[in-house]
Protein backbone atom coordinates (compact mmCIF):
# COMPACT_ATOMS: atom_id res chain seq x y z
CA UNK A 1 0.00 0.00 0.00
CA UNK A 2 1.28 3.14 -0.91
CA UNK A 3 2.03 6.64 1.37
CA UNK A 4 -0.72 8.25 -0.44
CA UNK A 5 -3.63 5.57 0.02
CA UNK A 6 -2.84 5.01 3.46
CA UNK A 7 -2.91 8.77 4.48
CA UNK A 8 -6.41 8.86 2.18
CA UNK A 9 -7.63 5.87 4.08
CA UNK A 10 -6.94 7.42 7.56
CA UNK A 11 -8.15 10.62 6.33
CA UNK A 12 -11.25 9.76 5.06
CA UNK A 13 -11.93 7.06 8.07
CA UNK A 14 -10.83 10.40 10.81
CA UNK A 15 -14.00 12.34 8.71
CA UNK A 16 -16.52 9.77 9.21
CA UNK A 17 -16.11 9.07 12.65
CA UNK A 18 -15.83 10.53 16.58
CA UNK A 19 -12.18 9.98 17.93
CA UNK A 20 -13.33 6.91 20.34
CA UNK A 21 -14.32 5.32 16.83
CA UNK A 22 -11.31 6.25 15.49
CA UNK A 23 -8.88 5.05 18.24
CA UNK A 24 -10.57 1.74 17.98
CA UNK A 25 -10.81 1.87 13.93
CA UNK A 26 -6.43 2.32 14.51
CA UNK A 27 -6.61 -0.84 16.87
CA UNK A 28 -8.29 -2.99 14.61
CA UNK A 29 -5.80 -1.93 12.09
CA UNK A 30 -2.89 -2.73 14.58
CA UNK A 31 -4.28 -6.03 15.30
CA UNK A 32 -4.38 -7.04 11.70
CA UNK A 33 -0.72 -6.05 11.06
CA UNK A 34 -0.24 -8.81 14.12
CA UNK A 35 -2.55 -11.32 12.05
CA UNK A 36 -1.24 -10.33 8.58
CA UNK A 37 2.57 -11.12 9.87
CA UNK A 38 1.89 -14.25 12.22
CA UNK A 39 -0.94 -15.81 9.38
CA UNK A 40 1.87 -14.70 6.64
CA UNK A 41 -0.23 -13.33 3.78
CA UNK A 42 1.11 -11.83 0.59
CA UNK A 43 1.79 -8.16 0.19
CA UNK A 44 -1.93 -8.33 -1.77
CA UNK A 45 -3.65 -10.35 1.14
CA UNK A 46 -1.71 -7.71 3.95
CA UNK A 47 -2.73 -4.58 1.69
CA UNK A 48 -6.60 -5.63 1.31
CA UNK A 49 -6.61 -6.62 5.00
CA UNK A 50 -5.42 -3.06 6.01
CA UNK A 51 -7.66 -1.69 3.72
CA UNK A 52 -10.39 -2.88 5.40
CA UNK A 53 -9.49 -2.13 8.92
CA UNK A 54 -9.18 1.43 8.52
CA UNK A 55 -12.62 1.64 6.77
CA UNK A 56 -14.75 -0.95 8.56
CA UNK A 57 -16.64 1.44 10.32
CA UNK A 58 -17.09 4.21 8.38
CA UNK A 59 -20.87 3.96 8.52
CA UNK A 60 -21.65 3.02 12.19
CA UNK A 61 -22.23 6.49 13.15
CA UNK A 62 -24.56 7.35 10.48
CA UNK A 63 -28.29 7.36 11.62
CA UNK A 64 -29.84 4.28 10.93
CA UNK A 65 -32.34 6.01 7.80
CA UNK A 66 -28.95 7.10 6.30
CA UNK A 67 -27.28 3.66 6.17
CA UNK A 68 -30.77 2.15 4.94
CA UNK A 69 -30.94 4.66 1.95
CA UNK A 70 -27.79 3.71 1.20
CA UNK A 71 -28.49 0.06 0.77
CA UNK A 72 -31.41 0.70 -0.54
CA UNK A 73 -29.42 2.55 -3.23
CA UNK A 74 -27.46 -0.35 -4.37
CA UNK A 75 -29.77 -3.06 -3.48
CA UNK A 76 -27.85 -4.48 -0.66
CA UNK A 77 -29.80 -7.37 1.01
CA UNK A 78 -30.39 -5.77 3.88
CA UNK A 79 -32.74 -8.96 5.47
CA UNK A 80 -31.99 -9.95 9.04
CA UNK A 81 -29.75 -7.10 9.99
CA UNK A 82 -30.14 -5.87 13.48
CA UNK A 83 -29.28 -1.61 13.93
CA UNK A 84 -26.00 -3.50 15.47
CA UNK A 85 -25.46 -4.89 12.31
CA UNK A 86 -26.76 -3.10 9.57
CA UNK A 87 -23.27 -0.90 9.41
CA UNK A 88 -21.27 -3.58 7.97
CA UNK A 89 -23.23 -3.85 5.01
CA UNK A 90 -24.17 0.26 4.57
CA UNK A 91 -20.03 0.70 5.19
CA UNK A 92 -19.19 -1.20 2.57
CA UNK A 93 -21.23 0.49 0.07
CA UNK A 94 -20.43 3.91 2.05
CA UNK A 95 -16.55 3.16 1.53
CA UNK A 96 -16.88 2.39 -1.83
CA UNK A 97 -18.96 5.33 -2.67
CA UNK A 98 -16.06 7.23 -1.54
CA UNK A 99 -13.29 6.23 -2.08
CA UNK A 100 -13.83 3.99 -5.47
CA UNK A 101 -13.66 0.40 -6.37
CA UNK A 102 -10.37 0.39 -7.17
CA UNK A 103 -9.36 0.91 -3.31
CA UNK A 104 -12.37 -0.96 -2.09
CA UNK A 105 -12.07 -3.69 -4.65
CA UNK A 106 -14.15 -7.27 -3.51
CA UNK A 107 -12.07 -8.89 -0.79
CA UNK A 108 -12.12 -5.33 1.06
CA UNK A 109 -15.98 -5.01 0.26
CA UNK A 110 -16.26 -8.85 1.45
CA UNK A 111 -14.56 -8.37 4.54
CA UNK A 112 -15.73 -4.82 5.49
CA UNK A 113 -19.78 -6.15 5.36
CA UNK A 114 -18.94 -9.21 7.57
CA UNK A 115 -16.77 -7.99 10.00
CA UNK A 116 -20.04 -7.70 12.43
CA UNK A 117 -21.36 -11.11 12.04
CA UNK A 118 -19.28 -13.28 9.63
CA UNK A 119 -21.26 -15.06 6.77
CA UNK A 120 -22.20 -18.13 5.20
CA UNK A 121 -19.20 -17.87 3.12
CA UNK A 122 -15.86 -16.27 4.38
CA UNK A 123 -12.15 -16.09 3.12
CA UNK A 124 -9.21 -15.79 5.32
CA UNK A 125 -9.43 -12.06 4.75
CA UNK A 126 -12.72 -12.15 5.91
CA UNK A 127 -12.11 -13.93 9.13
CA UNK A 128 -8.96 -11.56 9.99
CA UNK A 129 -10.99 -8.34 10.47
CA UNK A 130 -13.59 -10.41 12.09
CA UNK A 131 -11.22 -11.34 14.88
CA UNK A 132 -9.37 -8.35 14.63
CA UNK A 133 -12.91 -6.45 15.30
CA UNK A 134 -13.22 -8.40 18.39
CA UNK A 135 -9.79 -8.70 20.05
CA UNK A 136 -8.38 -5.24 19.03
CA UNK A 137 -6.01 -3.98 22.19
CA UNK A 138 -9.10 -1.22 22.99
CA UNK A 139 -11.50 -3.64 23.65
CA UNK A 140 -11.58 -3.86 27.63
CA UNK A 141 -14.82 -6.32 27.92
CA UNK A 142 -13.13 -9.80 29.89
CA UNK A 143 -14.24 -11.90 26.84
CA UNK A 144 -12.76 -9.67 24.66
CA UNK A 145 -9.44 -9.25 27.05
CA UNK A 146 -9.01 -13.01 27.26
CA UNK A 147 -9.63 -13.81 23.22
CA UNK A 148 -6.90 -11.53 22.67
CA UNK A 149 -4.47 -13.38 25.17
CA UNK A 150 -5.55 -16.61 23.85
CA UNK A 151 -5.43 -15.66 19.93
CA UNK A 152 -1.84 -13.89 20.58
CA UNK A 153 -0.35 -17.59 22.69
CA UNK A 154 -1.82 -19.68 19.68
CA UNK A 155 -0.47 -17.42 17.25
CA UNK A 156 3.01 -17.24 18.28
CA UNK A 157 3.45 -21.12 17.93
CA UNK A 158 2.11 -21.05 14.51
CA UNK A 159 4.50 -22.56 12.29
CA UNK A 160 2.90 -23.59 9.16
CA UNK A 161 0.38 -22.22 7.25
CA UNK A 162 -2.47 -24.82 8.01
CA UNK A 163 -2.43 -24.10 11.48
CA UNK A 164 -2.59 -20.60 11.02
CA UNK A 165 -6.12 -21.54 9.25
CA UNK A 166 -6.78 -23.84 12.19
CA UNK A 167 -5.70 -21.33 14.78
CA UNK A 168 -8.31 -18.36 12.66
CA UNK A 169 -11.22 -20.98 11.98
CA UNK A 170 -10.98 -22.21 15.98
CA UNK A 171 -10.94 -18.46 17.25
CA UNK A 172 -13.47 -17.19 14.57
CA UNK A 173 -15.95 -19.63 16.28
CA UNK A 174 -15.04 -18.94 19.40
CA UNK A 175 -16.22 -15.39 19.47
CA UNK A 176 -19.58 -16.59 17.46
CA UNK A 177 -20.36 -18.29 20.02
CA UNK A 178 -19.44 -15.83 22.96
CA UNK A 179 -20.98 -13.34 20.91
CA UNK A 180 -24.36 -15.51 20.11
CA UNK A 181 -24.42 -16.41 24.25
CA UNK A 182 -24.44 -12.56 25.33
CA UNK A 183 -26.95 -11.45 22.89
CA UNK A 184 -29.67 -13.99 24.15
CA UNK A 185 -28.34 -13.36 27.79
CA UNK A 186 -28.48 -8.94 27.25
CA UNK A 187 -32.42 -10.28 25.21
CA UNK A 188 -30.93 -8.25 21.82
CA UNK A 189 -32.03 -9.23 18.33
CA UNK A 190 -29.71 -12.07 16.82
CA UNK A 191 -28.78 -11.30 12.91
CA UNK A 192 -29.21 -14.84 11.50
CA UNK A 193 -25.75 -14.29 9.36
CA UNK A 194 -24.28 -14.70 12.83
CA UNK A 195 -25.84 -18.51 12.90
CA UNK A 196 -24.62 -19.40 8.94
CA UNK A 197 -21.00 -18.51 10.09
CA UNK A 198 -21.13 -20.40 13.08
CA UNK A 199 -22.41 -23.12 10.48
CA UNK A 200 -19.79 -22.51 8.44
CA UNK A 201 -16.87 -22.41 10.51
CA UNK A 202 -17.67 -25.72 12.60
CA UNK A 203 -18.18 -27.34 9.13
CA UNK A 204 -14.63 -26.08 8.12
CA UNK A 205 -13.19 -27.54 10.98
CA UNK A 206 -14.79 -30.89 11.22
CA UNK A 207 -13.57 -31.24 7.64
CA UNK A 208 -9.95 -29.84 8.60
CA UNK A 209 -10.07 -32.53 11.69
CA UNK A 210 -11.34 -35.26 9.05
CA UNK A 211 -8.83 -34.94 6.35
Amino acid sequence: MTENVLTRLKDTARMCMSEKRYAHTLGVYRECEYLADKCALSQKETDDLLTAALIHDMAKQLPIDKQKNICMRHGTDTSGATEATLHQLSGAEYARELLGSDIVNDAVYSAVSKHTTGGSVMSLTDKLLFIADYTEAGRTHEMCRKMREYLHEKCEKIVKAEEARQVINEVALKIIISTMQYLVETGAALDPRINEARATLEAEIKTAKES
